[in-house]
């Protein structure tokens, strides 16, 4: 069983500024780091907390960065000869981005963690079911469903959980994954994205 329990998260991170990736929490994000300054980034939270987070940056402008984030914590990572590497990043959290500190080559956030509201809602279990008719229906329909979340859908039974696997699993628009992020609230959540889900 998968639930929406997750670590404690720092009052600052790392931020690495993407105009197309949105991480949402239990989702897993491959990434390859290349940049001399998130080369930088990685060796300083591996010696860490080994958390970063990654923010999506507006109209691709790296100064207006989203203001609602996803923290990732470094679960694998490779680095090759030429200082490059390979990781899997895993979604722990939501956070506001308050502010920010200087003295670093790359971009570091003041930061408040954001928790799920509505989690004892009466109407949860219908729509929890309701969203897995949905995403059963797309599997009849003939869609490719990634092999994650066939896994993950038999063993989470938190709806905030579900919400943030499917979201990040068939939601591919950076304006509805960043829209799905921002909710705090599962029911407004699990709304949302089925009728996403209809649409597709």
């Amino acid at each position: 069983m998968m639930t929406d329990i997750l670590p404690d998260l720092p009052g600052q991170v790392p931020v690495m500024a993407l105009g197309d990736s949105t991480l949402f929490p239990h989702a897993l994000m491959p990434m390859f780091i290349f940049e001399e300054r998130y080369q930088q980034m990685l060796r300083d939270v591996l010696e860490t907390d080994r958390m970063f987070s990654v923010g999506l940056a507006e109209a691709g402008d790296e100064e207006r960065i989203a203001p609602v984030a996803g923290v990732g914590l470094v679960r694998a990572c490779v680095k090759s000869d030429d200082g490059t590497s390979h990781l899997i990043l895993q979604g722990v959290g939501r956070v506001r981005i308050l502010g920010w500190i200087e003295g670093k080559p790359y971009r570091v956030a003041r930061v408040e963690t954001l928790e799920s509201t509505g989690t004892d809602d009466a109407s949860l279990p219908k729509m929890t079911a309701a969203l897995r008719a949905a995403v059963a229906r797309m599997r009849a329909e003939g869609a490719e469903l990634p092999v994650q979340l066939e896994q993950y859908l038999e063993r989470i039974e938190d709806p905030g959980v579900l919400t943030d696997v499917v979201s990040s699993a068939l939601i591919h628009a950076s304006s509805e994954r960043q829209a799905m992020l921002r909710e705090l609230h599962v029911p407004t959540r699990l709304d949302r994205l089925i009728a996403l889900l209809k649409m597709m």
